[in-house]
Order: C-alpha cells, then structure tokens, then sequence
C-alpha cells in the first residue's frame, strides 16, 4: 500500500496515540474472555451448533452464539449491530417459535439451522492469507458452502467473522461506512473505494493501510489497536455517528436507528429578530443532509458562505425544503386538501391537492439517491426490468433476497464468457432471436 498520499501529520499522530496506553490498552480479562468464547465456539465447530447455542431471543441461553457475536465480544472487538434480530437471519420469537429469513420460511427448523451454520463456517474458514474477497460475492459463498442459493447474511457480519476469527490480521470493523470514511481520511479517492456491499475488499484496502504504517514505522500495534486509534477522539477522525445498519439480505419493516447518542431529533430556534434564527436553521438542515461534508469543514474561514453554498445546492436537488408556517397556515396547506379552481367558461371544480409536507413525504418515497447506491455513475441510465411473468412469485422473491436481476432468454449461456467458449445449442439459439431481444441482451 502506497502510503505517500496519506497526509505525514495524521501518520505521525497515530503513532503518537500508538504509544498512549489509555487509548490502546485493553480491559482487563478480555484475553480469558476471549479464549472462553474459542472454548465454546471453535472455528471448526460451527457447523455442529444446536438451535439453543446459536440463536437469540426470547428464552434463549445467555450463552448463545449470536449474544457473543453481537454483545459478548464487544469489549474485545468493539461494537457490531446488525440493526435488528433479523440481521442474525434466525432468531426466538416472544411466542417460542423460531422466526426465519423469508428466503428460508419453507424449511423446517433444523433445515434452515443447518443452512444458517455452513453460510457462517465457510466464511469464517476463509484462508485470509489468501484472497478472501470472494466473501463478498453471494454466489461463491453458496458454492463453497455446497448450498442452494437462498440468503447470505448482511456485510457486517461477515466483516464480523473475518475479524473475530482472524485477530492477529483483519482490523475489527464490521461497518462498511465507517470502513468507507476512514478510507478517505486516509485520501483514498472515492472512485478506488470499492462499493457499498463489497464489506471485505474495503476492509482489506483499510487493512493494507495499517499493514503498510506499521511496517515502515516499526509499530508494535495491533489491529485491534490501530482500530482504536482510528476511533479515538484525540486523533480526530473517527465517525460522527453510527448509521443505518441495513444489511443486504435484511427485511425492512423493523430496520432501526442506532445513534452514538441520544440526543432529540426536534430543535426550537427562538429570538428577536436578526439573532440569526435563519442562518442556524440552514445549518441544521446541511449537517442533517450532508454530516461528515459538514464535519470536514472544521474551522474554515469561509465556512458560513461553504454552508449557504451547500444548502442552496441541496435546495435545488430537492433534498431539503424549506416553509414558513402563519397564522392562516392551515392543515389543507401541510397535509392535504380539497381545492377549489375554475375553468374559462367560470365552472367551478374540487380537487384534492397534497400539501408541502404530503408532496416531500412522496417526493422521499420514490426517491433514489446516488449516495445510497454504490456504483452509479454522475450519469446513469436506467433500465426497466420485469422480474419475471405475473405468475413467477418464486423468482421475484429469489431475485430481491439475493440482489439479482434477470431477464429472460436463458438459453443464451454465460455472457461473461467469450463467445466462442458457446456450445452450438447456445450459439444457434441467440441467432435465432430477433435484433430487439438480442439487443436487450447485450444492453444487459
């Protein structure tokens, strides 16, 4: 890893902190903790873990498996949390029955532990002195694991078992947005960073980093180390929140919010006029929209007009609207209501018209950000593609569980291999297609 582009004071202050033992120093016992938790759960063990090890829940044992993952090892490893129970794909419901991801509802219970147990044994028996970064791709991981393609669990629990597991090498970080920020405190440009769900290419691209200041600057520190480092408050970097904890495979009813604080989400701004009410609620509404843009700004002599700048760009992108409410504001302006409206030859009509908070709500409904979906070009096109004939639920289900799209014509053999590499059957079955279905296939 190249770390000339790395700015020489950041590198010099974590060094600095490596040698601070109340930032890099552990708790006392963790080293037995860490060995009881080996004890119970040995990596070539998993496998064989009953219903009552692995899951949490509703009169689960303390010792479960899925409590240590998430809780247990957080003294060691620090913080992981996959948002909701479901993040563990089986857990106790309050009725005792076990709750199973969607893609494994048909199973019976010991089938879907089963299914559960070889997608964590595989990853967690990935040779990480050898290129791992296949964990990120859902179908080498069924393969490997020699199961059918239903579900893998979210990229931070991966993340999660690569580290546990290998402590000596991978950092402990299971988040890939803070994965994401770090990279680019390090000035890694945003184009190199691999995307959103390859947790495990950006965590081996963090990796390299520490792998390469450690070496050119003779550092004792371990990874769990560094990672403290990154998180500590006199180094200046680390996150300003926690966010959403959305893993892939996860279903979203239930998906929550975790903050590194609690701080209420409501503010009442109140003075005289030209006490600067405006002005702080246009900051608000940037560090709300734009938080870590917000934070690098720092102490920037310029950073009121940066701000105004900034918010009259997200203004104009729709993402933040502004509104004065008055006395003759009434409920028909902010929600909905009915509205009266004449036509030239003077009849009068009623429509129901929607409000400025009706119109943001189903402006935010139907609204896909760039930030939000990893690869998208500044820009894109976007294609239209039916999951499937009415009837083919089955498919629709498989393709949304597992991130997929397909169209049809699928006998036309793998298109990311050379044409030549076709069978007869396959080359003749595309010739026989007409230029629209054949050019639909190349634009997929």
């Amino acid at each position: 890893m190249d770390t000339t582009k790395i700015d020489s004071d950041l590198v010099s202050k974590i060094i600095e902190l490596s040698q601070d033992d109340a930032i890099t120093s552990r708790p006392e016992g963790v080293e037995e903790l860490y060995k009881e938790f080996l004890s119970k759960f040995p990596r070539n063990e998993i496998t064989e873990l009953t219903q009552e090890q692995y899951c949490l829940g509703h009169g689960s044992i303390t010792d479960n498996y899925c409590r240590w993952i998430e809780r247990g090892l957080q003294p060691i490893f620090g913080r992981y949390m996959p948002g909701t129970a479901k993040g563990h794909l089986l857990y106790l419901q309050k009725d005792g029955t076990l709750y199973k991801h969607q893609s494994l509802s048909d199973l019976n219970d010991d089938d879907a532990l089963s299914y559960v147990l070889k997608i964590h044994q595989v990853i967690i028996d990935a040779d990480v002195n050898v290129d791992i970064t296949w964990i990120d791709q859902d179908n080498e991981v069924y393969d490997r694991a020699g199961v059918e393609p239903r579900c893998v669990m979210g990229a931070g629990r991966r993340a999660r078992l690569i580290s546990i597991y290998n402590p000596e090498t991978i950092l402990p970080i299971s988040s890939t947005d803070h994965i994401e920020h770090f990279l680019k405190a390090f000035n890694v440009p945003e184009s190199k960073i691999p995307p959103y769900n390859h947790v495990i290419r950006r965590l081996l691209m963090l990796t390299d980093i520490y792998q390469a200041i450690k070496k050119e600057h003779d550092l004792g520190i371990t990874p769990h180390q560094f990672m403290s480092v990154l998180y500590s408050e006199q180094l200046g970097i680390k996150p300003s929140r926690i966010s959403i904890y959305n893993d892939t495979n996860e279903e979203l009813d239930e998906l929550t919010i975790s903050m590194l604080d609690n701080e209420a989400l409501n503010r009442i701004l109140y003075g005289p006029p030209g006490t600067g009410k405006t002005y702080c609620t246009t900051e608000l509404a940037v560090q709300c929209v734009e938080p870590d843009w917000y934070e690098s700004l720092n102490n920037d002599k310029f950073k009121r007009q940066k701000i105004k700048d900034k918010y009259d760009e997200l203004t104009a992108k729709e993402r933040i609207a502004f509104t004065t409410f008055h006395q003759s504001f009434a409920y028909e302006d902010f929600v909905e209501g009915i509205r009266a409206s004449t036509n030239e030859e003077g009849q009068i009509s009623y429509t129901v018209e929607a409000g400025i908070f009706k119109e943001i709500s189903e402006r935010a409904s139907r609204t896909v950000t760039r930030n939000n979906i990893s690869g998208l070009s500044d820009a894109p096109n976007f294609w239209k593609i039916s999951l499937g004939d009415s009837e083919q639920k089955e498919l629709r289900e498989y393709c949304f569980s597992n991130g997929e799209a397909r169209i049809g014509w699928g006998y036309t053999g793998d298109l990311n291999s050379d044409i030549s590499e076709r069978t007869e059957k396959e080359l003749s079955y595309l010739e026989g297609l007409g230029s629209n279905d054949r050019s639909s296939i190349n634009f997929f």
